[in-house]
C-alpha cells in the first residue's frame, strides 16, 4: 500500500492563494516589470513543494516546481537499515552573534515559510553498509513529524534511532 507522508499539499488552496496574490499585484503602484517579478516569485514559492511517498518496497521523492511535477526519484527500501530522526534548530544564539538580527531571523523565516527547505524536524533513511543517508521528510510540525515516523515504521519495519 502506497502512503504519502504528511502534509499532502492541497493544490486547489495553493491555486487560490496564487490567484489572490496575483490580483493584488496587478493593483500595485509599480511598473510592469516589478509586477511580473513579484508574480513569478509568488508562483515559485506557493507553487513549489516536495512530496514523499512510501510503499513496502520503496520510497519516492518528487519535487513540484511552479505547479509542474518533476520526475520522481526512487530508492529501494531493501538497502536501508534504519530510520533516523533528528531535530535541528533553525538558528541559534551563535547565529545572532555572528550574523546579527537579520541572520538570526532569516533562519526562522525560511524554516516557517519554506519547511521543505529548512524545516527543523528531519527523518532520514540510513544505509549503514554504504554509509549513505536519504532524506525521507523535513518540516516544522511535530504532529506531522510523529505521524510520519509512525507511517515509516509501519510500512518499512525498520528500527528507529535518534541523532
Amino acid at each position: 500500500m502506497n502512503r504519502d507522508l504528511l502534509p499532502v499539499p492541497d493544490v486547489r488552496i495553493r491555486l487560490v492563494v496564487v490567484a489572490v496574490l496575483w490580483a493584488l499585484a496587478l493593483f500595485l503602484q509599480a511598473g510592469w516589470l516589478e509586477k511580473l517579478v513579484l508574480m513569478l516569485v509568488v508562483l515559485v514559492l506557493v507553487g513549489s513543494w516536495r512530496q514523499f511517498r512510501v510503499s513496502p518496497k520503496s520510497i519516492k521523492h518528487r519535487w513540484t516546481v511552479c505547479f509542474a511535477g518533476l520526475p520522481h526519484r526512487r530508492w529501494s527500501l531493501r538497502r536501508f537499515t534504519r530510520v533516523e530522526v533528528c531535530y535541528e534548530e533553525a538558528t541559534t544564539t551563535m547565529d545572532l552573534v555572528l550574523f546579527g538580527w537579520m541572520g538570526f531571523l532569516y533562519g526562522w523565516i525560511v524554516s516557517l515559510c519554506l519547511p521543505w527547505i529548512g524545516g527543523t524536524y528531519q527523518i532520514w533513511l540510513n544505509d549503514d553498509h554504504d554509509n549513505q543517508r536519504v532524506l525521507a521528510w523535513q518540516g516544522n510540525s511535530q504532529e506531522q513529524f510523529e505521524r510520519n515516523i509512525e507511517i515509516l515504521q509501519v510500512t518499512t519495519g525498520l528500527p528507529l534511532s535518534m541523532r
